[in-house]
């Protein structure tokens, strides 16, 4: 980010404008190793998707490890629009397998929500 000749670089500084300071500040802290604050699915995938788009390695696995333990039928819909949103491969093959096992999860006003070619993968690929 700061090797090119950038305004970045010559300042030192990254503004960013298209996240909450606190999402950031946590991404951060469990950079360092502190313990994760956000308890809902909701939060976890603001962290994710900041990590994510800021190349943060070292806690994108924890994050979508967080989310594929906590897919369940009321969750589903919205792990799984993110999963094809942002090509988490490691989401969307829990995905593919919860759906597989839970199949009434097609029942939810949840997956009703997902887009129809998401849809189509989930059950070709289940």
């Amino acid at each position: 980010m700061f090797t090119h000749d950038t305004k970045e670089k010559k300042t030192g500084t990254l503004t960013i404008v298209d996240c909450e300071y606190n999402v950031i500040k946590e991404v951060i802290d469990m950079s360092y190793g502190h313990p994760m604050k956000a308890t809902t699915v909701n939060e976890v995938l603001e962290l994710l998707t900041f990590a994510d788009k800021y190349e943060i390695s070292t806690v994108l696995e924890v994050l979508s490890d967080w989310l594929a333990n906590h897919l369940t039928v009321e969750t589903f819909g919205t792990i799984a629009t993110y999963a094809w949103t942002y090509s988490n491969q490691h989401l969307k093959q829990e995905c593919c397998s919860f759906y597989k096992k839970h199949p009434h999860v097609a029942l939810t006003a949840g997956f009703r929500e997902i887009d129809s070619d998401v849809i189509i993968n989930i059950i070709q690929t289940a």
